[in-house]
């Protein structure tokens, strides 16, 4: 059996309370986004307090990826390198490995390829 169970009737009446704790606003997108806002907490702190101590770090890692790839923070590129790696890559397109750098290979690879992927890491592999 599973161990973890929430009903949809649990989720909506935790939802319909949401709306109705929280902040009013005139505006439609200010109204939403406290909705989401107050439900994504409330949310969070009603199941995290069902779970088992080591699944709350999963759970919290679930809900601030998913939270952060809505909203543009993690693009899918990023997402992928995390899941699944760096995949099939073509080694003669990366730059050398410096002499004397205490990296294997594979993490070379992987350094590379990231540094050409996540613009934020872009220089990663040059310095």
């Amino acid at each position: 059996g599973e161990m973890y169970q929430f009903s949809l009737e649990y989720f909506n009446s935790l939802f319909l309370l949401c709306i109705q704790k929280s902040e009013k606003a005139e505006k439609l997108s200010t109204r939403l986004s406290n909705i989401m806002r107050y439900s994504s907490a409330t949310i969070y702190n009603n199941v995290s307090r069902a779970l088992f101590g080591e699944h709350k770090i999963t759970f919290s890692f679930m809900i601030t990826t998913a939270i952060m790839r809505n909203v543009g923070a993690i693009t899918d590129a990023e997402w992928a390198l995390l899941l699944i790696g760096a995949g099939i890559v073509d080694e003669s397109l990366l730059p050398e490995k410096p002499e004397g750098l205490s990296l294997s290979d594979t993490a070379w690879v992987y350094l590379s390829v990231v540094s050409q992927r996540v613009e934020a890491l872009s220089a990663l592999a040059e310095s």
